[in-house]
Protein backbone atom coordinates (compact mmCIF):
# COMPACT_ATOMS: atom_id res chain seq x y z
CA UNK A 1 0.00 0.00 0.00
CA UNK A 2 2.95 2.25 0.73
CA UNK A 3 4.66 1.47 -2.28
CA UNK A 4 0.94 2.48 -4.49
CA UNK A 5 0.86 5.69 -2.75
CA UNK A 6 4.44 6.91 -2.99
CA UNK A 7 3.69 5.97 -6.89
CA UNK A 8 0.91 7.72 -6.95
CA UNK A 9 1.98 10.92 -4.98
CA UNK A 10 3.04 12.89 -8.07
CA UNK A 11 -0.40 12.45 -9.86
CA UNK A 12 -2.36 12.95 -6.20
CA UNK A 13 0.29 16.75 -6.18
CA UNK A 14 -1.06 17.70 -9.29
CA UNK A 15 -4.35 16.93 -9.07
CA UNK A 16 -4.46 19.05 -5.60
CA UNK A 17 -2.65 21.42 -7.26
CA UNK A 18 -5.00 21.73 -10.55
CA UNK A 19 -8.04 22.35 -7.66
CA UNK A 20 -6.08 24.83 -5.65
CA UNK A 21 -5.91 27.06 -8.94
CA UNK A 22 -8.91 26.37 -10.37
CA UNK A 23 -10.78 27.35 -6.89
CA UNK A 24 -8.78 30.56 -6.64
CA UNK A 25 -9.60 31.65 -10.24
CA UNK A 26 -13.16 30.59 -9.49
CA UNK A 27 -13.28 33.17 -6.32
CA UNK A 28 -10.96 36.09 -8.36
CA UNK A 29 -13.67 35.82 -11.15
CA UNK A 30 -16.80 35.94 -8.83
CA UNK A 31 -15.30 38.83 -6.67
CA UNK A 32 -14.29 40.44 -10.56
CA UNK A 33 -17.85 40.32 -11.05
CA UNK A 34 -18.72 41.90 -7.95
CA UNK A 35 -16.17 44.87 -7.64
CA UNK A 36 -17.58 45.74 -11.82
CA UNK A 37 -20.89 45.52 -11.22
CA UNK A 38 -21.20 42.96 -13.40
CA UNK A 39 -24.30 41.36 -12.57
CA UNK A 40 -26.09 44.89 -13.14
CA UNK A 41 -24.24 45.59 -16.24
CA UNK A 42 -25.35 41.46 -17.33
CA UNK A 43 -29.27 42.63 -16.22
CA UNK A 44 -28.82 45.77 -18.81
CA UNK A 45 -27.28 43.63 -21.32
CA UNK A 46 -30.20 41.33 -21.48
CA UNK A 47 -32.85 44.56 -21.40
CA UNK A 48 -31.11 45.99 -24.19
CA UNK A 49 -31.20 42.62 -26.01
CA UNK A 50 -35.03 42.15 -25.17
CA UNK A 51 -35.56 45.45 -25.63
CA UNK A 52 -36.77 46.69 -22.42
CA UNK A 53 -36.32 49.95 -22.33
CA UNK A 54 -37.90 50.46 -18.43
CA UNK A 55 -35.74 47.36 -17.54
CA UNK A 56 -32.80 48.61 -19.19
CA UNK A 57 -32.91 52.07 -17.36
CA UNK A 58 -33.61 50.71 -13.61
CA UNK A 59 -30.84 48.23 -14.58
CA UNK A 60 -28.72 51.88 -15.54
CA UNK A 61 -29.68 53.73 -12.20
CA UNK A 62 -28.71 50.66 -10.12
CA UNK A 63 -25.23 50.71 -11.29
CA UNK A 64 -25.33 54.82 -10.68
CA UNK A 65 -26.96 54.16 -7.39
CA UNK A 66 -24.11 51.97 -5.96
CA UNK A 67 -21.40 53.71 -7.52
CA UNK A 68 -22.16 56.75 -5.77
CA UNK A 69 -22.82 54.72 -2.33
CA UNK A 70 -19.46 53.61 -2.66
CA UNK A 71 -19.10 50.27 -3.77
CA UNK A 72 -21.21 47.75 -4.86
CA UNK A 73 -23.78 46.29 -2.62
CA UNK A 74 -23.00 42.90 -0.72
CA UNK A 75 -25.13 40.17 -2.39
CA UNK A 76 -25.12 39.20 1.10
CA UNK A 77 -27.87 42.32 2.15
CA UNK A 78 -31.07 42.28 1.46
CA UNK A 79 -32.39 45.40 -0.79
CA UNK A 80 -34.94 46.60 1.02
CA UNK A 81 -31.55 47.45 3.77
CA UNK A 82 -29.97 49.08 1.04
CA UNK A 83 -32.60 51.41 -0.11
CA UNK A 84 -34.24 52.24 2.94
Amino acid sequence: MLGYRARKLPHDLARMTWFLIRGHVRWITKAWAFFTYGDLRADARAARVAGDVEARREAQELIRADSRAGGPVSPWCSKASVRA
